[in-house]
């Protein structure tokens, strides 16, 4: 997913399109886990779905037939370009190139999948939050954060895991080059790792009530997933 903030754009274009062409059935695996639990838990019909680093729009064709909409938004051009193709049969979505386009006050559910380790720093997440805050529905919503890396966590155990899980789906070619290609990443990879408690905290003081599910919604089992929802029966603020 395209990171928020991190690099010239122009590197992480470069990486997305030459460095790391996407494998379309090891996209669909891995998205698939936190696509089946975002319509068993909260997305259902009617929803209106943000996802933020939608990258080529994979999670957003997963849920097409079970929001009312899907939208999405990427800093990757030719990731937008895509995007938009793929959406363009869909009729109720839109793939936004900018943030300040996004709508405010129009979302359910805005979903970081594979994103929020891309950030610079805790402030920009914190910034981030803010701009959630003011894309979901007044007094509601919830943000989903998948694939956030604790402090304690080896890169090489991860991505071992990944692989094996690959293996068993046939999936290994794409995925030995995807680590590859991850290690030449044009100044190393440098992944933000984020304390549970320091997000909770961060949440909480904007209204947010506060989740982290007993196991990550994509195979990287040594990351994790935290659900931020409104309303005063979540634990956060209406």
């Amino acid at each position: 997913m395209t990171p928020e903030g991190t690099r010239e754009l122009a590197d992480w274009v470069r990486y997305n399109n030459e460095l790391n062409p996407r494998d379309r059935r090891m996209s669909e695996d891995w998205i698939r886990p936190l696509a089946e639990w975002l319509a068993r838990n909260l997305v259902g019909h009617g929803a209106a779905v943000l996802d933020f680093g939608c990258g080529y729009f994979d999670l957003g064709v997963a849920l097409a037939g079970v929001a009312g909409r899907v939208d999405g938004y990427d800093l990757n051009p030719e990731a937008v370009s895509v995007a938009r193709g793929r959406v363009a049969a869909m009729g109720s979505a839109a793939v936004y190139g900018e943030r300040d386009e996004i709508p405010a006050s129009a979302y359910d559910v805005i979903v970081l999948n594979s994103v929020l380790q891309y950030f610079p720093s805790m402030a920009a997440v914190e910034g981030f939050l803010d701009f959630a805050v003011s894309r979901l529905r007044a007094g509601a919503g919830a943000v989903v954060l998948a694939d956030l890396i604790p402090p304690r966590y080896s890169g090489f155990a991860d991505a071992a895991d990944n692989l094996v899980h690959a293996a068993r789906r046939g999936l290994a070619r794409p995925m030995l080059r995807h680590l590859f290609n991850a290690a030449r990443m044009p100044d190393g990879m440098v992944l933000l790792r984020i304390a549970p408690a320091e997000l909770e905290r961060a949440a909480r003081s904007r209204g947010f009530g506060f989740e982290q599910l007993p196991r990550n919604l994509t195979p990287s089992k040594r990351r994790y997933t935290c659900i931020l929802k409104r309303g005063k029966e979540n634990g956060g603020t209406p």
